[in-house]
């Protein structure tokens, strides 16, 4: 009998052993003054905290920084063929503003390649900024998307009164973040942290890119009726106010600033016109170069015949041809 007693205690202390080992609920030994005490996140969303430490930790040999201000964009040179490298990166190029977003300690901004800023004029931009916990400096685009899912510059012109379409912010390049320079950093090292700790839902996004592929790519783009494609040498630093080699600009589309003339409106239309007639000076006159009536809304049709009627005259503005709709 003692027997089957001392089996049966020395199994419950191996159950308990075995319990302490795969469950660890308390700490044992004496505690470290010094240790950082971690706290894992298991839930879905991201954990900003862990994120940034990691991060840190990757750059602990780089000297800590104040965040940098006025910064002018790197600008990219210009290209007419699309091709393959290894070496290089290829992103949408999106029709929209190019803004450099500024995070830090709660307030934000975003600024224009002349450093004005769009604050009171995408103040939801500015809240998803100031919402989201990390201190950075962003170069992306600001930009809205119709209901085709393609980016609308015109309706980016008109955000102020007519608000159509999904207002974003496509990130593409990390300059500054938590102290961090990384602005002499490979491209593909930026764009990886920025990957990391950009948010994974709303209106501030991150804006992916192909490898080697951009022939493909190019026509991809085009036969989707984007504007282009932007192509970087994947170990390209960062260098502000230049216009570099290191990127380039391959256009799918022109795009040409004319001056409203006029308009037209058929008489069996509900539409507010029917076309714009479009001019460019030249020789110190305005020359008629034809007429659009496609990409506009009804409302955005409302808002620019209100802007044009004040403005109506019986003098003919275009010096070489009558246009008659």
């Amino acid at each position: 009998m003692p027997l089957r007693k001392t089996q049966k205690t020395a199994k419950k202390q191996t159950t308990a052993k075995s319990l302490r080992t795969t469950l660890p609920l308390t700490k044992t030994g004496p505690k470290r003054s010094r240790e950082k005490e971690l706290l894992l996140n298991l839930r879905r969303d991201k954990d900003y905290k862990w994120t940034i430490e990691q991060i840190k930790r990757e750059f602990q040999h780089k000297k800590k920084t104040a965040a940098p201000i006025d910064i002018k964009p790197m600008l990219a040179s210009i290209t007419d063929e699309a091709f393959n490298d290894n070496d290089w990166q290829f992103e949408i190029k999106w029709d929209g503003y190019r803004a450099l977003a500024y995070a830090n300690n709660g307030k934000a901004d975003l600024r224009s390649r002349n450093n004005l800023s769009f604050r009171k004029k995408y103040p939801s931009l500015i809240e998803s900024l100031e919402t989201w916990p990390v201190n950075a400096v962003i170069d992306g685009e600001v930009v809205i998307l119709g209901e085709d899912g393609k980016a609308d510059f015109g309706a980016l012109q008109n955000w102020d009164s007519l608000q159509i379409g999904e207002l974003l912010y496509y990130a593409f390049d990390l300059l500054w973040v938590e102290g961090i320079d990384l602005t002499n950093e490979p491209l593909t090292v930026r764009r990886d942290v920025l990957k990391r700790i950009l948010p994974d839902t709303g209106r501030i996004r991150y804006s992916d890119s192909i490898e080697d592929c951009g022939i493909d790519f190019f026509h991809a783009a085009k036969a989707n009726g984007l504007e282009g494609i932007i192509a970087k040498n994947k170990r390209s630093i960062y260098q502000p106010s230049t216009r570099t080699k290191q990127w380039y600009k391959i256009k799918a589309e022109t795009r040409h600033e004319a001056i409203i003339c006029g308009y037209t409106k058929k008489t069996d239309t509900d539409r507010a016109f029917s076309s714009l007639v479009l001019g460019i000076p030249k020789n110190g006159e305005i020359q008629f170069i034809g007429h659009t009536g496609t990409g506009f809304s009804y409302d955005m049709q409302k808002e620019i015949l209100r802007k044009l009627k004040p403005l109506e005259t019986k003098q003919l503005p275009l010096s070489m041809i009558l246009y008659s709709g």
